[in-house]
């Protein structure tokens, strides 16, 4: 094969091997960005406590205002506050959880506290201390020697019963811990003299806490001192029911009540997607204000839910650029603001190898074309050396112009298979008409020679 045709080729073939090795670390860089940047979940599970607790009350409300934005969520009832936390410690970034009352307690040192952040507080549940009426005083120290009830420990009546007989001096040993489904049956434990005082979570409308207000063997006592509870621990929040608010009538309460609440707090890993954490909080705000409950809506624009005041964990990052809403000027926060989130979804997943291709096709349109020029010009500029060098030696005696012809035809074949770019195109017609007169003019004079031999 003629020496500079294989020349064109190899170059063709140079050529081809840079086209791919300038795609091949862009796709390395894109695949690299994959493995080490998680992609925001199609689905997340959220754990909440028992049907019934205070953890688990507005979990069917927020899972269905975060399924309305596209995003599936899978409701997960556990055994308490303590399961919720463990489990979602144990995921990669796809789990969330409803949890009331002092959650930093709940964590304690175990290893899988570290890891959990807070999106802030969604939801408050009233604290209430309910007495026999029969007792003519309902304070610390007359509740020393009576039978006092509460929930679970680790529930929010229980945490607020052990905090309040420890920072009276009492023992909270005394405390009887009932289950969710005797709790309902607090109105008629103080009516028939079974229980003397109780601790019970929840809007007026729960389950535990409406038989206990519409018992004339019930009344509610007011935390005086709810400001001190609130210093005193953080996750308390003290809010006050107005007098005759459940019944003008019979003007309950008699007076306006001083009440403490807990925030039910959404807890998640450090790492779970800023995507996600935005629909989570945009759903919660949704579902802190709807609903039929006229208390609910009152609390929720009282507190501002959701709001990251209340949290006893850290504050997640992504939240907190939400709350600042500094994320209002990132790109990715437009596309999942902008486009529904299945949609935004994919684009956030798969947009980088999309930027690494794109890339790819600007070194394409742009660089290569610069490269096949420069490889045509140097093509170019080697044919002129060697034609000139031809036709130098063309003058000299007893010159072989049949090879030398040879030569001009090898220069021919090579030079019909150099892309040739767009916008060099007269240059190309220059040449091809140099290498035309050059041929002729050998001929020619091939010609002549044979004739003066004969």
């Amino acid at each position: 094969m003629d020496e500079a045709l294989e020349q064109t080729r190899r170059e063709q073939r140079r050529l081809r091997r840079l086209a791919t090795a300038l795609m091949l670390p862009l796709l390395l860089v894109a695949a690299v960005i994959l493995w080490l940047r998680p992609g925001a979940p199609r689905t997340i599970q959220l754990y909440t406590g028992p049907a019934g607790s205070t953890d688990a009350a507005p979990a069917e409300r927020f899972a269905s205002a975060v399924r309305a934005r596209g995003l599936g969520v899978e409701l997960v009832a556990t055994s308490g506050p303590r399961e919720c936390l463990r489990r979602v410690a144990g995921t990669g970034g796809d789990a969330a959880a409803l949890v009331s009352g002092d959650v930093e307690q709940l964590t304690g040192d175990a290893p899988g506290g570290k890891p959990l952040t807070s999106l802030g507080t969604v939801s408050i549940a009233p604290l209430w201390l309910f007495a026999a009426a029969s007792l003519d005083s309902a304070d610390p120290r007359s509740l020393a020697s009576r039978r006092v009830g509460s929930g679970a420990e680790e529930s929010p009546s229980g945490l607020l019963a052990t905090l309040y007989f420890r920072d009276h001096g009492l023992d909270p040993a005394r405390i009887v811990r009932a289950s969710l489904d005797e709790e309902k049956n607090w109105a008629a434990a103080l009516a028939d003299g079974r229980i003397d005082a109780v601790f019970v979570a929840g809007l007026p409308g729960a389950s535990a806490v409406r038989p206990l207000l519409e018992s004339p063997a019930a009344r509610p006592v007011s935390f005086e001192r709810a400001p001190a509870y609130r210093v005193r621990h953080p996750w308390l929040l003290p809010i006050t029911v107005p007098r005759g608010v459940f019944d003008l009538t019979a003007d309950r309460p008699p007076t306006d009540l001083q009440l403490l609440a807990a925030g039910v707090n959404v807890v998640v890993p450090k790492r779970m997607h800023p995507a996600v954490v935005k629909v989570i909080l945009e759903a919660a705000r949704e579902s802190a204000r709807g609903g039929t409950e006229q208390p609910q809506k009152m609390i929720a624009e009282r507190f501002d839910l959701p709001t990251p005041e209340y949290a006893t964990l850290p504050i997640n990052a992504a939240a907190q650029a939400y709350y600042d809403r500094r994320n209002e000027k990132d790109a990715k926060y437009l596309v999942f603001s902008l486009l529904p989130y299945r949609v935004a979804r994919w684009i956030d997943r798969w947009g980088v190898v999309l930027l690494a291709l794109a890339a790819w096709l600007l070194l394409i349109l742009k660089v290569l074309p610069e490269l096949v020029k420069a490889n045509f010009t140097l093509h170019l500029n080697r044919a002129y050396r060697t034609m000139a060098e031809i036709e130098k030696g063309s003058t000299g005696p007893g010159a072989d112009r049949a090879a030398l012809l040879a030569r001009l035809a090898g220069i021919d074949r090579a030079s019909l298979s150099v892309p040739v770019p767009r916008r060099m195109g007269q240059e190309y017609m220059d040449f091809r008409q140099f290498l035309h007169d050059l041929r002729a003019r050998l001929e020619e004079t091939s010609g002549s020679g044979r004739e003066g031999e004969r």
